[in-house]
């Protein structure tokens, strides 16, 4: 006894003490009162509680077991220069997340594994972490462009590439098929990479099973990502890549899914295919959608910022305000995972795991990025302008 119900109580977890003492103790008229009364101020301090989380701890999840396994962590965008053969000059590579020694803090057994690798391993702990996206909300598929971020869960139903695009169906159906390699930096956002993961001014086409090599070998950030729209930048101006862009949608990859009402008003059609642990660092554009096919995706999404807060890179395009606005920053956007302190405080930033055959959708100018958690993962999907 000598206990009284203050908000430091309450703050402190004696709630259920008190209630005890007070409440259960005593057989009068106000034990429901006192029953309204403390649940009130319990949801109350709940809620209050909720509000005071870092934006990406609304819900998050800290991963511990990596901390208390790393001796040695790196874990961030790491984008190698390397000389270049007979030349005085270096070139420059694809984003990778370095390596971490990972082991006992004794040292027995520690190995050094690729931040790649770790996501991997985290891959199923990180997939089944909750979502601060809204699933299926009462507006899906009727009004567009959408009013919030949001997860659809039954939009691709029905969808042949639903049954049809396992790594192995996927390579032998689409397997002749070539298309430029990239990778993402802050500046310039999307750059061309050549088959060692260099940066290049020229397209590298590549087959589908020969990226998931590339990828496997340089455990770097590179993917394949295609507009079905002219003059998009980058290695895919002309004629003759708009022709072929439209031939991958028209005779191949359309022919397995149909876009639903609601989601069709989007004025370009896209085809990411990503392997573990890559994918885009944070951007925007107009509203978009992408339905995931194969694989699963780290999603984090931040609204449009004030204006007179963004700064913008070498191209025009706007930059996030990153923690560290070097130009490696956002190449490697796994680096949120392994290091969750990167991640900017007070950005409203919200995280959520796209499952396979979820679509999510994005309102005009919402900042996202992704990070792929398998090996293979196909989306599709539509931009705005």
């Amino acid at each position: 006894m000598g206990k009284s119900l203050t908000f430091e109580a309450i703050a402190r977890g004696e709630t259920e003490e008190l209630f005890v003492v007070r409440c259960c103790s005593r057989r009068s008229l106000a034990f429901p009162l006192f029953v309204t009364l403390l649940l009130a101020v319990a949801a109350s301090n709940l809620v209050l509680s909720w509000r005071l989380l870092p934006e990406v701890s609304r819900p998050s999840h800290s991963w511990s077991r990596l901390a208390s396994d790393a001796t040695e962590a790196s874990a961030v965008a790491v984008c190698p220069a390397k000389a270049t053969r007979g030349r005085a000059s270096t070139q420059t590579f694809a984003c990778d997340g370095g390596s971490i020694v990972a082991g006992r803090s004794d040292g027995d057994h520690s190995e050094r594994r690729s931040a790649a690798e770790l996501v991997r391993l985290l891959s199923d702990e990180v997939a089944a972490s909750p979502c601060s996206l809204v699933r299926d909300p009462w507006w899906q598929l009727q009004v567009w462009p959408p009013p919030e971020p949001a997860v659809l869960t039954n939009v691709t139903q029905g969808w042949a590439a639903r049954g049809s695009w396992s790594r192995e169906q996927f390579l032998q159906k689409f397997g002749d098929w070539r298309m430029p390699l990239s990778t993402f930096l802050r500046d310039p956002w999307m750059e061309l990479v050549g088959l060692q993961g260099e940066l290049t001014k020229r397209p590298v086409d590549v087959s589908f099973e020969e990226y998931l090599n590339i990828r496997a070998a340089t455990q770097s950030n590179v993917f394949l990502f295609v507009r079905d729209e002219l003059g998009t930048g980058q290695s895919l101006r002309g004629e003759g890549r708009r022709e072929l862009r439209k031939r991958l949608f028209d005779e191949a990859l359309g022919r397995d899914y149909t876009v639903p009402p609601g989601l069709n008003r989007t004025a370009t059609r896209i085809f990411a295919m990503d392997g573990l642990a890559s994918g885009h660092g944070m951007h925007r554009h107009g509203e978009a959608w992408l339905a995931s096919l194969a694989g699963r995706k780290v999603w984090w999404v931040a609204p449009p910022l004030v204006a007179g807060d963004e700064s913008t890179n070498s191209e025009g395009r706007p930059v996030f305000p990153y923690k560290d606005l070097s130009s490696e920053e956002g190449g490697w956007p796994c680096s949120w995972l392994l290091k969750e302190d990167l991640v900017p405080r007070g950005a409203q930033i919200r995280r959520c795991v796209q499952q396979p055959g979820e679509v999510v959708v994005l309102p005009a100018g919402w900042w996202h990025m992704t990070c792929s958690l398998d090996e293979f993962s196909v989306a599709v999907g539509g931009q705005g302008a």
